[in-house]
């Protein structure tokens, strides 16, 4: 919709409005609204949102990855140990294993939390499939790499039998119809067994071992378009009795293994977020979350101070805001306005389905030039960061 404005050729008489002012409605669907189509136009990518589990608190929290809207979302009670994360963007659920309680699900919000695999043994690492409404996850305890379903409802298959020591991350590789694993094998009992890294075929079949002797490999995350997967590991100095992490990177068969950081905290679960090219990790020792780019530069702290040193955050998961809920917002129709009237409420009167915050520009109290075509527009920001944030459209 539009509406204009343009001066009166008729000397001392306001200048009365004849047209429609374009309004540029920042929406990210595709509106039909009073017969007009809103077509959306490019925009910047909403900022994802990194969930984490907490061992020392029991609970599971989320932060923007620009350090801001920490919020916790659910509180296990701290008789809980919740490990890894995985979430389904699209059906709105986060999934978690816990070490002493099987694994479960909840609504982004927290809200709706239940059990669907309570006799889990051990899980640690799970990856999701929504594709096929599949959960993968690794048992610490028993070795093995099972699959379950998303609402719990189909019966466990044990799909790889044996795995190598202690089996932590997992990864999904959808694109080439393979599941990869980190086994952290045994660093704190005698003398150290080093880790490695597996792949097999979705159903459990054709087992490779594609690294070994690696330190106590924890996370593990997929970049199947560009042939990269990434690793975290605890590179040790056992005989000091120190360890530090590290950051490590292989082509998909395992070849190019090289290490891309060292010197870090206790990383565990790592995520990837391909859009802006950054990787994501929780460190369990200092507790915090960090993040650098592919190749292990530009480190940046997220966020801190989220755990004792010797608990802290175990599971990381990147949230991709682009497929969540849109806002519905609605702009209702102008009325005509004299030449030198300020924009105000009845100008700037947009209203949305959720609480937030709108933006106008140009802003309230603003005379427009006389003319044609001067653009309005709405910025609309959701309170919950768990709506995706309006983008632009225009009538089409």
């Amino acid at each position: 919709m539009s509406y204009r404005t343009s001066r009166s050729h008729q000397v001392g008489r306001p200048n009365q409005a004849r047209g429609p002012l374009r309004l540029l409605v920042l929406l990210s669907l595709l509106i039909l609204q009073l017969g007009w189509l809103a077509v959306p136009t490019p925009a910047q990518q909403p900022t994802p949102v990194l969930f984490w589990s907490n061992l020392v608190n029991g609970k599971i929290q989320r932060i923007e990855v620009d350090g801001t809207r920490q919020a916790e979302v659910l509180d296990l009670e701290s008789s809980n140990d919740p490990y890894s994360i995985a979430i389904d963007s699209g059906g709105g659920k986060i999934y978690w294993s816990d070490r002493y309680a099987g694994i479960w699900r909840a609504n982004l919000d927290g809200t709706d939390p239940e059990q669907i695999y309570p006799w889990a043994r051990t899980p640690h690492g799970l990856t999701l499939d929504v594709d096929t409404g599949s959960i993968y996850w690794t048992e610490y305890q028993t070795r093995q790499v099972l699959r379950g379903s998303l609402d719990g409802a189909a019966t466990p298959q044990v799909i790889v039998s044996s795995t190598g020591e202690n089996p932590e991350g997992i990864a999904l590789d959808k694109l080439h119809g393979k599941l990869y694993w980190v086994n952290n094998g045994v660093p704190w009992a005698g003398p150290p067994q080093p880790g490695s890294l597996q792949r097999a075929n979705l159903d459990g079949t054709q087992v490779e071992t594609l690294l070994e002797n690696l330190n106590a490999p924890t996370g593990i995350v997929v970049d199947a378009p560009n042939n990269y997967l990434y690793v975290a590991s605890w590179e040790q100095a056992w005989q000091q009795g120190q360890v530090r992490g590290g950051l490590h990177r292989a082509r998909l068969d395992g070849s190019e293994h090289t290490v891309l950081r060292t010197g870090m905290g206790l990383p565990l679960q790592v995520s990837l977020d391909s859009t802006s090219g950054r990787l994501y990790w929780a460190n369990e020792d200092p507790p915090s979350v960090q993040s650098s780019d592919l190749h292990g530069g530009d480190l940046r702290t997220i966020v801190t101070d989220i755990g004792t040193g010797e608990k802290g955050p175990y599971g990381l998961a990147l949230l991709d805001r682009s497929v969540l809920r849109q806002p519905s917002l609605i702009w209702a129709p102008l009325v005509g306005i004299a030449y030198g009237t300020p924009l105000g409420g009845a100008q700037l009167n947009a209203t949305a389905d959720v609480p937030g915050t709108f933006s106008y520009d140009p802003p309230l109290g603003t005379v427009l030039p006389a003319g044609e075509d001067w653009p309005l527009s709405v910025t609309f920001i959701p309170d919950s960061p768990l709506i995706h944030i309006s983008e632009p459209t225009r009538p089409y």
